[in-house]
């Protein structure tokens, strides 16, 4: 139970993370960063993957 705890606190706290550079980004012109931040998606991505897959693999 802890675990699961840990691991959807960890979540949460990078979807916030994400959520506020999104923010930051939309606010600065999108052409000079986009390839940076396309890559930080990607990265996004993958990290939720895998902590959604930890759940997923705690719960059974």
């Amino acid at each position: 139970m802890i675990r699961i705890s840990i691991v959807i606190i960890i979540s949460i706290i990078i979807i916030i993370s994400y959520i506020i550079c999104q923010k930051i980004f939309c606010g600065i012109e999108k052409r000079n960063f986009y390839k940076t931040y396309n890559q930080k998606d990607l990265a996004f991505q993958r990290k939720f993957e895998i902590n959604t897959h930890a759940v997923s693999q705690l719960n059974h």
